[in-house]
C-alpha cells in the first residue's frame, strides 16, 4: 500500500462553506513606513534601496513592536524579516488590497520624524538602540537572509493545507516541516506564532501563494517544502485522501467501483471541476478569488467509507486512516465500508489471490 503523511492530505478541516481565516486587522501584524520619502514600486521593477530606507525602516518597526509590548529580541528579527519581506516586494507600501481579494492592507503610515537620528539617539531610547545593535549583528542577518525563504514557503505551506496562518494546533507542524526541511528549529530562536503572525503575516494570500510557486520552480527552497507545491488545501482534504487512497485499493481490486457508480461518478466529476484550479474549493477560496466547490457529500462519504474499510482490514498502520477528514466523512457510509472491507480481506485469502506472485517468482528463479 502507498504511504501517506496526515498533515501532506491536510487531515483537519473538509467541510465545505467553512469560513477559513478570519480578516480581522491586528496592530502588531502592520508594517510601519514612513508618509514620506519612500520609493514606489513601478510594475514588478524593484525601487533602488538605499541604506537610508534599510535604517529609517528598521527604526520604526523596531520602535513599534517594542511600544506594542514585544521584546527587544523580537522586536529586531521581525523587523529585520519585515525588511527582507518589502526587499522581496512581498509587501509594499500603498497597495491596494481589493486587488489582492483582501478587505485591508496590513500597512501603516507614520511620520518619518518619528524615528529621526536625535529621537534615535536619545538617552531614553538607549535600551533599544543598543539592544537592536546587539541582536542584529551581521552573522543574525546572514542566518534570516539564508532561511527567509523557506520560512515564507512553511507559512505559505500551513496556510494552504489548514486554512490559518497559525493556531496552536499547527506548532506541531511547523517544527516538522522544518525538521523535514534539514534545519534546526532551536536555530531560530523566534516562535512559529510570532513568524506567522507579527513578521509575515502582512503578505496577501495570493503573493504567498505566488511566491512559493516561483521558489519551488527556480529551486530556492528545500525539497520538502517544493515537493509539497501540489498539497491538497483546506476544504478539499476529503476528496484528496478518498481519490488517492481509492486510487490504491483499486490496484488490487479494480472491480470495487462498480458496487458504488454513483458515488465513483460523483468523484470524477468532483476532479473535473477541480481540474488545475488550485483555490476551488478551499476554505479560503475567497481570498484568491477563486469558487466554493458543491458536492454530494453523502456520495463522497460511501467512497471514503470503501477507503477506510479496506485499509482498516489490510493496512490497519498506514498514516492514511490518521487523516481526520478522511474519518469523518467516511463516518456517514459506516457499513458499506465494513461489507466492503470484509469482502477485500476474504479476497486476499483465497488461492487465485495468493497466485498473483507466482508469475514474478517464476522470473526470480530463471523460469
Amino acid at each position: 500500500m502507498a504511504l501517506f503523511h496526515d498533515e501532506d492530505l491536510n487531515g483537519d478541516v473538509y467541510i465545505l462553506g467553512g469560513d477559513g481565516e478570519v480578516e480581522q486587522k491586528i496592530d502588531l501584524h502592520n508594517y510601519v513606513f514612513p508618509e514620506t520619502g519612500w520609493p514606489d514600486y513601478k510594475g514588478d521593477i524593484r525601487p533602488a534601496w538605499e541604506r537610508k530606507h534599510y535604517i529609517t525602516f528598521i527604526r520604526l518597526n523596531t520602535t513599534y513592536l517594542s511600544d506594542a509590548g514585544r521584546s527587544i529580541q523580537v522586536a529586531a528579527d521581525v523587523s529585520y524579516i519585515r525588511w527582507l519581506a518589502v526587499r522581496e516586494g512581498l509587501v509594499q507600501k500603498g497597495q491596494d488590497a481589493k486587488t489582492f481579494f483582501c478587505k485591508y492592507s496590513e500597512v501603516l503610515d507614520v511620520a518619518p520624524a518619528t524615528v529621526s537620528d536625535d529621537k534615535w539617539d536619545a538617552e531614553e531610547n538607549k535600551a533599544l538602540k543598543d539592544g537592536v545593535a546587539a541582536r542584529l549583528t551581521e552573522g543574525r542577518k546572514a542566518f534570516l537572509r539564508r532561511h527567509f525563504a523557506d520560512i515564507v514557503c512553511c507559512i505559505a505551506f500551513v496556510f494552504r493545507v489548514r486554512g490559518h496562518h497559525y493556531l496552536d494546533n499547527t506548532q506541531g507542524l511547523y517544527d516538522k516541516l522544518w525538521t523535514r526541511s534539514l534545519h534546526k528549529t532551536e536555530e531560530l530562536q523566534v516562535t512559529w506564532e510570532i513568524l506567522a503572525t507579527d513578521a509575515l503575516h502582512a503578505i496577501f494570500p495570493v503573493k504567498l501563494d505566488n511566491y512559493w510557486i516561483a521558489c519551488a520552480r527556480a529551486k530556492m527552497i528545500a525539497g520538502a517544502l517544493a515537493k509539497r507545491i501540489d498539497a491538497a488545501p483546506a476544504g478539499r482534504a476529503a476528496i484528496a485522501a478518498v481519490d488517492k487512497g481509492l486510487s490504491d485499493v483499486m490496484m488490487l481490486f479494480p472491480d470495487v467501483v462498480e458496487r458504488v457508480p454513483e458515488a465513483y461518478a460523483e468523484l470524477k466529476r468532483i476532479k473535473n471541476v477541480i481540474g488545475n484550479q488550485r483555490w476551488i474549493g478551499s476554505v479560503n477560496a475567497r481570498l484568491y478569488g477563486a469558487p466554493n466547490l458543491l458536492f454530494d457529500e453523502g456520495k463522497i462519504g460511501v467512497l471514503a467509507s470503501v477507503v477506510h474499510g479496506v485499509y482498516n482490514t489490510l493496512a490497519e498502520g498506514s498514516a492514511l486512516l490518521e487523516s481526520k477528514a478522511l474519518q469523518r466523512v467516511a463516518h456517514t457510509a459506516p457499513v458499506t465500508g465494513a461489507v466492503i472491507g470484509r469482502a477485500a480481506l476474504r479476497a486476499t485469502q483465497s488461492e487465485k489471490f495468493m497466485l498473483l506472485g507466482t508469475p514474478v517468482q517464476q522470473r526470480d528463479n530463471g523460469q
